[in-house]
């Protein structure tokens, strides 16, 4: 439409004004839409409105009227309920103030948005207004500032030269200078990670392919050594201008995205290798293993369980404790319910029952139950774990009936001792007796025969008492009556007579106090300390031919010490742990050495326990040996 300029007369101002006509041209030549307002005054000089001039065609956007037609209409009374009327006080600025006004305003033209620069100018009384579209501009700020917000970057690629068309984003995204040239496609190449390049470059190939979209996630090395994960978007196009062919295209920052692709495969990889452990650690466990709902139903059971049982794993699922074994209901399902009502965990519960694998016999099982939360700690299923201890009790039970035979074996055998001891003892200490009084009567040879009746009782009269004393103290009958003894006097009262039996097989008996040990007390019974004293140094005499025996007596740490060395034929090194067993000797049978029970020192090691002492020895083969002995030290005497 021709827009035609009029004055107040009417006549066209082209036909009358050359340079008017121009100007009009220009006007309606020009992108921009434009018009000339002059103010309307009341009588106070106040604007009231403006009053078109002058409005090229492009006006008729705004306006929804014809230019021609707006020529002396006043504003605000043409166009009521438009837009434009927005800008009245605007223009009153511009007309008061003189100075320009430049602001942005958008308008819905042909069911989409437009946005218009809109530049006010005082012109005398009046204003000259431009409306410039500049939706193209607007929407390409958008555009990038959505692509940055999104992490996008947008490149051209001229496939013939290689040549990339990079936008600022792009070089960021790979970490490079920002500059405003193209760059050779080979620097992005050689950014891009080594395993990814070929892939990478078979993207731009093919370009014959017009508009096949082409995909592809890769990784790039930033300069900084960062890597970075990259989705690239586009397809090759041929240019309507130059017929070249050129890849467009987008670059996309998937780092997060990827890491948490690959976290999560890496979690699924592990929750898998972990589900795959379990199961074959269910199946091959070789203790029994099931899971339970809260009607004591069976969900899941392993192949041990199922075997312990005697039913088929298939037909446990779905089916109660007491339909599958129904001899265990009563003492399992409790347990299960007390599960998922207490949310608890029950360890270790002894369970005697048959089973359908073997009818009418009686198995044990330790039975531990736990609960299976979900996140909430909602009991989801009862766990269970199964033991069978079948064999263990009946071990138990074997070794308990033995220990019961052996512990009745034993008092027999005591009794026994004890009993026989008694019976021998009294005519034994008859023959004694007798035996002495025909030595003191004898002469010669029938004397020599009394003496050695008289020497055989006593020996045999000893066996016994030992025999005796070991059976109190195996049966723990023995007491004793414990007080805080001297052991030095002690020791002395008991080398009185083994010094004369030293002398006379050529040896030294010496004894060696420590001042500190001289006083020094323990609580021990007389009677006994005095039996140990004896059978170590009747032992020491028996068994040294020659040399010496050494006691000493020492004090320190708050323990008081005796120990008994000879230079005796010794003891083997594997006959030491059995020295103080009963009834050992490590000379038997028809080779004996020497005569004896093989009782002496057990009874010395349990008089030393029974007193709260200990006791070791060391000994050589050949060399001789130590007994050591120590008791707690009660105090030392004035």
């Amino acid at each position: 439409m021709t827009q035609t300029l009029t004055s107040d007369t009417d006549t066209p101002m082209h036909a009358a004004f050359p340079a008017q006509h121009l100007l009009h041209k220009v006007l309606e030549a020009s992108l921009d839409a434009f018009m000339v307002l002059t103010a309307v005054r009341n009588a106070q000089r106040q604007i009231i409105d403006f009053c078109w001039l002058l409005a090229n065609s492009r006006m008729q956007t705004f306006t929804g009227i014809e230019s021609s037609a707006l020529i002396g209409q006043q504003l605000r009374s043409a166009l009521p309920d438009r837009r434009l009327t927005g800008f009245f006080y605007d223009f009153i600025q511009v007309v008061e103030t003189g100075q320009p006004l430049t602001q942005e305003c958008s308008e819905m033209i042909a069911g989409s948005r437009h946005w218009f620069q809109v530049t006010t100018v005082k012109l005398d009384d009046g204003v000259a207004v431009t409306f410039r579209d500049i939706s193209r501009q607007r929407q390409a700020e958008e555009l990038r500032l959505t692509l940055a917000a999104a992490r996008i970057a947008p490149f051209e690629i001229v496939l013939s030269t290689r040549t990339v068309q990079q936008s600022a984003a792009m070089d960021r995204m790979y970490g490079l200078p920002i500059r405003p040239g193209p760059r050779a496609l080979d620097v992005y190449v050689q950014h891009t990670h080594v395993d990814d390049r070929a892939a990478f470059l078979a993207v731009f190939d093919g370009a014959s392919q017009h508009h096949i979209p082409r995909e592809l996630d890769y990784r790039i090395v930033r300069p900084d050594g960062a890597l970075r994960w990259i989705s690239l978007r586009g397809c090759v196009l041929q240019d309507r201008a130059d017929g070249s062919l050129r890849f467009i295209g987008s670059l996309i920052n998937i780092t997060e995205r990827k890491q948490a692709e690959l976290s999560f495969l890496e979690s699924h990889r592990q929750r898998s290798e972990l589900l795959a452990m379990l199961e074959s650690l269910l199946d091959n466990a070789p203790i029994g293993v099931a899971f339970f709902d809260k009607d004591c139903r069976y969900v899941r059971i392993n192949p041990t369980l199922a075997e312990i049982n005697g039913v088929a794993a298939a037909d446990h699922v779905g089916r109660t404790v007491g339909e599958v074994v129904p001899a265990n209901a009563a003492a399992v399902e409790p347990l299960i319910k007390q599960v998922f009502n207490q949310s608890t965990t029950i360890a270790n519960i002894e369970i005697a029952g048959e089973t359908p694998a073997q009818p009418g016999v009686t198995r044990y099982w330790l039975l531990s139950l736990y609960p299976v939360l979900d996140q909430h700690g909602t009991v989801l299923f009862a766990g269970a774990v199964v033991v069978e201890i079948s064999d263990r009790k009946l071990g138990e039970q074997a070794l308990q009936a033995a220990k019961e035979a052996a512990e009745r074996a034993s008092r027999t055998k005591s009794i026994f001792l004890s009993t026989m001891s008694h019976e021998l003892r009294t005519p034994l200490t008859s023959m004694i007796g007798y035996a002495g009084l025909l030595a003191r009567r004898l002469t010669g040879k029938q004397l020599v025969q009394a003496e050695r009746i008289e020497q055989g009782g006593k020996r045999l009269a000893a066996t016994l008492n030992t025999v005796l004393l070991f059976a109190q103290l195996e049966d723990d009958q023995l007491e004793l009556d414990l007080k805080a003894l001297t052991l030095a006097h002690e020791l002395e009262e008991a080398a009185m007579f083994y010094r004369d039996q030293a002398e006379a097989k050529g040896l030294t008996l010496s004894i060696s106090v420590e001042p500190e040990a001289a006083t020094g007390q323990a609580l021990l019974d007389h009677a006994a300390l005095q039996n140990i004293l004896q059978n170590l140094l009747s032992n020491a005499t028996k068994f040294t031919e020659s040399g010496s025996i050494t006691v000493e007596l020492a004090a320190a740490d708050g323990w008081i010490t005796l120990s008994v060395s000879d230079t005796g034929i010794g003891i083997d090194q594997e006959f030491l742990p059995y020295v103080f067993d009963g009834f050992q000797q490590e000379s038997v049978g028809l080779s004996r050495m020497h005569d004896g029970s093989g009782l002496g020192l057990a009874v010395v090691k349990r008089l030393v326990d029974k007193m709260q002492g200990h006791i070791a020895v060391e000994s050589i083969k050949g060399v001789g040996s130590c007994f050591m002995l120590r008791w707690p030290l009660l105090a030392t005497a004035d």
